[in-house]
């Protein structure tokens, strides 16, 4: 199951430190010592200049920058690169994916002048990393994406602050963020009230706009993790109307079935599930149950096709919760616990169950909710 990148700003995330020259090693110590958990990828010259524990230093792979680039693009979230550019896009131009999957590369001259923001400024966090370390280093800070330029926030930005996803990805974020840097003003409607660290750019609504509210504006963002959220606007607005829906990525899903359950069966009765609760499945971040059903290919099945992971707790560890929700005496005498869906989502959750239990033919479903 793939698993995604963790944001720069993420704590414990993996960074790369790389220098060719002894005066770009020296900026690169300073730089480790206000990160120490990073590593630093280092040329040296002969054995009166030996690699440094202290400092977490490492030789080249088979002496040469260009392949510890690309070796460690696919192994860190963020690589910090004191050199010329031209030797770091040669190295990491063969390795390039998507904004979303690429890390965080910073460049830097030897003299720690400049930090740039070269790959992955908003959704890899270069941007705010760059100007963070510059910060540190007493250095200037180069960004060069519009909308941070313009003192904006881009859709994949503002998703990203909410803890949000949305699709097409590419697509809208292209259309927004060029309305944005445009100076253009978007109306956002935050439907589950999250707590939004910025919203520069945007104008928000209390409540769901009018039709004709939104025509004073270049487009319209709803979060919202309803199916439906967005028909009206569709069938009313304007073809070419820039239309968004961010769907908070902060719901679990609890899973019981029988054992041996085909796996149709659990994804239709899933898709129905959805249907009768009006949810988006792309705001799903883990299915859970209880460790008897570990193995059940089913539920792996369905988690595979979310993308998302699967978990499991003890008899013991929903038994604590069984007499807060309507059970059942053979799921009780099969798996120890009368009821697995919800009791799963309330361990997970701690206590945040949104639904009642769906139970159709051998599966059960329960949705719950981060706090």
């Amino acid at each position: 199951m793939k698993v995604s990148r963790m944001s720069i700003e993420t704590k414990g995330q993996s960074m790369a430190i790389h220098a060719i020259t002894q005066e770009g090693r020296h900026l690169a110590r300073r730089i480790q010592t206000r990160h120490p958990l990073a590593d630093l990828y280092v040329k040296t010259r002969d054995d009166a200049d030996p690699l440094e524990a202290k400092y977490r230093e490492y030789g080249l792979i088979d002496g040469k920058m260009l392949k510890t680039l690309r070796e460690n693009f696919k192994k860190y979230d963020s690589l910090v690169c004191i050199m010329a550019s031209g030797i770091v896009i040669r190295g990491i131009a063969p390795m390039l994916e998507s904004k979303y999957e690429d890390p965080a590369v910073l460049l830097l001259d030897e003299q720690g002048r400049f930090v740039v923001s070269l790959l992955s400024g908003h959704v890899g966090g270069a941007n705010e990393y760059a100007t963070s370390l510059a910060q540190e280093l007493g250095a200037q800070a180069v960004i060069t994406t519009a909308t941070d330029n313009k003192g904006v926030l881009g859709l994949d930005m503002l998703a990203k602050g909410a803890g949000c996803v949305y699709e097409p990805r590419k697509v809208l974020s292209e259309q927004f963020n060029m309305l944005l840097a445009e100076e253009q003003v978007i109306a956002l409607y935050n439907e589950p009230q999250l707590n939004l660290v910025s919203t520069s750019g945007y104008q928000i609504f209390k409540n769901l706009p009018d039709v004709n509210e939104l025509l004073d504006y270049a487009g319209f963002v709803m979060i919202s993790v309803r199916m439906n959220a967005l028909d009206t606007y569709r069938k009313k607005l304007p073809e070419d109307y820039a239309l968004a829906q961010l769907v908070p990525k902060k719901y679990v899903l609890g899973v019981g079935c029988r054992k041996g359950v085909d796996s149709e069966v659990l994804s239709a009765n899933f898709r129905t599930f959805c249907l009768e609760h009006n949810f988006l499945a792309i705001g799903l971040t883990k299915i859970v149950s209880i460790d008897l059903k570990k193995e059940e290919n089913a539920i792996i099945n369905l988690a595979e096709s979310l993308n998302i992971p699967f978990e499991t707790y003890s008899k013991e560890d929903l038994l604590e919760f069984e007499d807060f929700y309507p059970g059942s005496n053979f799921v009780k005498q099969t798996v120890g616990v009368s009821s697995v869906a919800q009791t799963s989502v309330h361990k997970e959750t701690g206590e945040f169950v949104l639904t009642e239990r769906y139970a159709n033919e051998g599966v059960t479903f329960a949705l719950g909710k981060y706090q």
